[in-house]
């Protein structure tokens, strides 16, 4: 909530620091690897990412080296991060 203030700020304590689950940390992890991968269309003179790329998703989570118990669970997590912080961006530069 601090970060999206405008000026960004600092938590001022660190009970207000946000800490991941350990049952999303293979999601995070993939994430943090694809989330770069994302597929692009041309409009006019500007390339406009649309999501991402789910075939590379998918290999990620099968490469993970630790077992991923529900596969389609991690990869609609991932993919719904991906897509709420392109929201976030897209309303950030209106």
């Amino acid at each position: 909530m601090y970060a999206e203030r405008k000026p960004p700020e600092a938590p001022p304590c660190e009970s207000c620091r946000v800490w991941l689950k350990v049952e999303n940390k293979a999601a995070a992890d993939i994430f943090m690897i694809v989330r770069g991968q994302c597929e692009t269309k041309r409009i006019g003179e500007q390339d406009i990412e649309i999501g991402l790329d789910h075939l590379v998703v998918w290999k990620t989570i099968e490469k993970y080296p630790h077992k991923i118990a529900d596969e389609w669970k991690c990869f609609l997590m991932v993919n719904r991060v991906w897509h709420e912080l392109k929201k976030r961006k897209e309303d950030n530069q209106e």
